[in-house]
């Protein structure tokens, strides 16, 4: 079964992955530039996607969806991540195009978007509704030697200002935010999203980049306004509907004054590379524009925004937050990708195992009336709430390690009217015999729940 497995992974990766196009680190056509001294250089490479590539892909998409839980960790290769490609996306004879990076090769990167379309995950294509992706060029624009990811974003602004006409600035090739000036707040910004940037990238290829749009509400009358995202370009009425019914002062608003009274502002295009960044981004506006004590928003997308955009954070804070934004980022993670493909038919309650695959280090529980997807995601909540008392061996765990690292299984189940079976006493036995009190996460024997 092993053998067979890695035969299947290599497959996968044979298919997958593609010859680097990027240069070698001791190149001596790289040219130092930026304020944290970066390397650039030029690209050249082009692709097309041909009948042959999405024939190639629908056949890995097919095996890879045939294995249970499989993972695209262990059939990615790593490739110079020290390096981006700051990509074009074209479609062939027509002005739509989008601009963006991967730290793969383009051409893995475009594999693995076609998967992620075939598997129905957001993907590339999302940005060309309509479009047959055979009509789609890709182009290397330049590469990337980058020390933070604060450099790639820097490059990919100044090549969005060069390709959309938007007048790039002559120092290091930053465009200035068509929403407010870049001011001490916005600095604040740039420096505070690499807090989110130091978790985020190391999961960053389960993700795939969108374009995001941020707006702004105003009551012209008594200038309150109302900042949020959304994933597609809208007007007011439509933008209206999808928010004020969640929103009792902006409604009580829209019933006193008519609808021409209140104006729409696309605040920014915002290309955000997770739901996360998108969010902080939002939350960020909304310090900007005041618009939560002086306005109708009533909060945060994030808890964390409110003491990450403060104009001091402490170390102790700022590691509360990357251990969120972690726990964040893994429950996105299993909620999207976890296959739960136990059957709860007739089911009243069950025996479950977490195991670590690294240290073998298990914990043993009851459940009752959910599936073990919801066991997991509960956990993670309890984690975010920060409710849990700090000896919480299980909670510990997963705050610091990614799902990927624990097996999730179901040992014993207990079917509606079967009143021999006490899950609970089961449970206690497991423990004992496996001792998980001592060399696992069960805190004690009443620890099952």
């Amino acid at each position: 079964m092993a053998d067979n497995y890695k035969k299947t992974i290599r497959k996968l990766s044979e298919i997958i992955n593609s010859s680097s196009e990027k240069p070698r680190l001791n190149d001596k056509r790289w040219i130092v530039t930026g304020t944290s001294k970066y390397k650039i250089m030029q690209g050249r490479n082009k692709y097309i996607i041909d009948d042959d590539m999405i024939k190639d892909i629908d056949l890995y998409s097919e095996i890879y969806m045939s294995i249970p839980n499989i993972d695209l960790f262990p059939v990615l290769e790593k490739d110079l991540p020290e390096i981006a490609i700051i990509y074009l996306a074209k479609v062939h004879r027509k002005q739509d195009s989008y601009i963006g990076y991967t730290t793969h090769s383009l051409l893995t990167f475009i594999k693995l978007n076609i998967h992620k379309k075939n598997v129905k995950e957001v993907n590339i294509f999302d940005n060309f509704i309509g479009i047959d992706i055979r009509d789609i060029r890709f182009s290397v624009l330049e590469f990337v030697n980058y020390k933070t990811k604060k450099d790639i974003f820097e490059r990919k602004k100044y090549h969005k200002s060069v390709h959309f006409n938007k007048n790039p600035s002559q120092t290091g090739g930053q465009s200035k935010c068509t929403a407010i000036n870049v001011s001490k707040e916005d600095k604040l910004y740039e420096k505070r999203i690499d807090v989110y940037y130091d978790v985020f990238n190391k999961f960053k290829e389960r993700f795939t980049p969108f374009k995001g749009y941020i707006y702004k509400i105003t009551c012209i009358p008594n200038k309150r306004s109302f900042i949020g995202g959304a994933k597609k370009d809208t007007d007011l009425i439509e933008y209206l509907k999808s928010i004020h019914e969640d929103n009792d002062n902006l409604k009580k608003d829209l019933e006193m004054y008519p609808l021409k009274k209140f104006k729409l502002e696309m605040l920014e295009k915002y290309d955000a590379n997770s739901p996360f960044d998108m969010m902080l981004r939002v939350d960020y506006l909304k310090m900007v524009n005041n618009s939560i004590l002086e306005g109708y928003n009533r909060g945060y997308c994030l808890d964390e925004s409110e003491k990450l955009f403060k104009d001091r954070v402490q170390t102790k804070t700022k590691n509360l937050i990357k251990k969120n934004f972690f726990l964040y980022i893994q429950r996105y993670l299993f909620n999207k990708y976890y296959v739960d493909s136990n059957n709860y038919n007739n089911t009243d309650g069950y025996i479950y195992l977490i195991k670590n695959k690294n240290n073998n280090k298990m914990f043993y529980g009851c459940a009752y009336g959910e599936t073990i997807k919801d066991v997991i995601l509960c956990k993670y909540n309890k984690a975010l709430e920060g409710r849990i008392h700090k000896k919480n061996k299980l909670i510990t765990a997963i705050s610091y390690e990614p799902y990927t690292n624990f097996d999730i299984s179901i040992v014993k189940k207990r079917l509606v009217g079967d009143n021999n079976i006490d899950l609970n006493k089961g449970a206690r036995a497991l423990i004992k015999i496996h001792d998980t009190i001592n060399n696992g996460y069960n805190i004690d024997n009443k620890d099952v729940l």
